[in-house]
Parts: C-alpha cells; sequence; structure tokens
C-alpha cells in the first residue's frame, strides 16, 4: 500500500481546518493519495485534499502522527481504523 502527500503552507485559514483552530491560524494544504487498496477505508476516494491547521493543540508545529490521527478521526468514514493504524503505527 502507498501513501503520496503534497503539502502547502498557507497563512489563510480553511473552512476544512478543525473547528478549535483559531481563524488566523496558518494552515497547511495537502494533497494524500491511498493506493493499494487502502483507499477503500476512505470512502473508496484515492486522493483527499486536506487543510489542517500548521500548528496543534499544544501550539507545536503539527507532524505526521498528527495528519495519521486527523485522517482517522476525520477522512476516514470505515470504522476499521485498526487496518489503517494499530498500535499506533502503520
Amino acid at each position: 500500500m502507498a501513501t503520496t502527500t503534497e503539502v502547502t503552507v498557507t497563512d489563510s485559514p480553511s473552512k476544512n481546518a478543525d473547528a478549535d483552530a483559531d481563524a488566523d491560524a496558518p494552515t497547511l494544504s495537502l494533497m494524500v493519495e491511498f493506493t493499494g487498496g487502502l483507499e477503500m477505508l476512505f470512502s473508496d476516494q484515492r486522493r483527499h485534499a486536506l487543510s489542517i491547521p500548521a500548528r496543534d493543540k499544544n501550539n507545536k508545529p503539527v507532524t505526521v502522527a498528527y495528519l495519521i490521527e486527523y485522517l482517522c478521526e476525520k477522512t476516514m468514514e470505515d470504522a476499521r481504523k485498526e487496518l489503517f493504524v494499530l498500535d499506533d503505527h502503520l
């Protein structure tokens, strides 16, 4: 299974950003692509355009771990999270 990610940092807020994020907070615009069957966990959609906060709730820059958690909570509609993440590992 493969995942491709494109990242762009913007200073403008996005309507897709977390509701907890400050309206003036910078965001990261991402294009995430799932292949090799992984797309079945994400509504059979290979490409997902996301806009996530550039900083987490502790005001630290977001990490790949944050992105994975965001994908599980906000993008994955399949209940079988364990097929994507198991013991905090992909």
